[in-house]
């Protein structure tokens, strides 16, 4: 609730809380990734994200989205290319993504 109403520092403590209980799904994640960006805290996202990335499970293409908005909206342009590109030499990228990034380049 208080993350759609727009109270991002309740609903990232509320989130946090969740995490440390152990609940770990998709919803949680994102919801968290959107607070701390929609609070410019884009650091901890973009370390957050990329901790996400790692485990390549079935929303890692969703992360992969965000992590790219991250780095786009803090400039680092050259890091979001590699991004891309690395994304872009996979088979695997869903044809949406590949078609919406390869816009990019």
């Amino acid at each position: 609730m208080a993350l759609k109403e727009k109270r991002y520092e309740e609903a990232l403590a509320k989130l946090d809380q969740l995490l440390g209980y152990g609940v770990q799904n998709h919803e949680v994640m994102i919801g968290k990734l959107m607070c701390l960006m929609e609070l410019n805290r884009y650091k901890e996202a973009q370390d957050f994200c990329e901790s996400l990335l790692i485990h390549k499970d079935e929303h890692y293409y969703h992360y992969v989205h965000i992590y790219l908005t991250i780095l786009f909206q803090t400039s680092q342009y050259q890091l979001l290319m590699n991004q891309v590109e690395q994304e872009l030499e996979s088979d695997l990228v869903p044809a949406e993504m590949k078609n919406s990034s390869s816009k990019l380049i």
